[in-house]
Formats: structure tokens, sequence, C-alpha cells
């Protein structure tokens, strides 16, 4: 189970919804997401982060009733431009 990301995401939401502590440990989902000590002592974005949890998702949710579901949920677009400081467009 400790390679399961699903399910180390319920017992996550489950230990912050009912403990009494203040933090809760994070070393099960990590090890989860593949990660060693050092992995996860190294800041990674957010996107780096959705990209492994989602990838993990959607493998176990494949050939199942919620095989689309993440990308139906979770679903963008990027707008990348170029913007001019020294003149002026109207």
């Amino acid at each position: 189970m400790k390679k399961n990301i699903p399910y180390q995401l319920q017992r996550l939401f489950l230990n912050l919804q009912t403990s009494k502590k203040k933090s809760i440990q994070t070393h099960d989902l990590t090890t989860s997401f593949g990660w060693n000590s050092e992995d996860a002592f190294q800041q990674h974005d957010v996107q780096e982060l959705y990209r492994v949890m989602f990838d993990a998702l959607e493998k176990k949710m494949k050939n199942t009733k919620q095989e689309t579901m993440i990308n139906e949920l979770y679903q963008g677009k990027i707008k990348d431009y170029v913007k001019c400081l020294e003149v002026s467009i109207f």
C-alpha cells in the first residue's frame, strides 16, 4: 500500500480531518510518489506534484467507470504572451 497514491491520499485526508495534531506526516504519501528522503526535501513546483499525482490516479482508474474523471475535473488552458514594456499598443 505504500506505493498506492490514491490510498495514501485518502489516509492523509482522513488524518487531517480526524487528528487533533497541528501537523500530519506526509512520508507515506511522498514515498508513494516514488520520492526518497532527498526528493521530499527538494522544492517541487505544484505542476510536478499534479503531474505525478494525476498520472498515478489515471493509471489506477483505467478500465473503471471513473476512467475519465481526472481529465473531466481538471483541465485548463495556458495562454502565453509577450508584452513590450517600451511601446504602448492600444
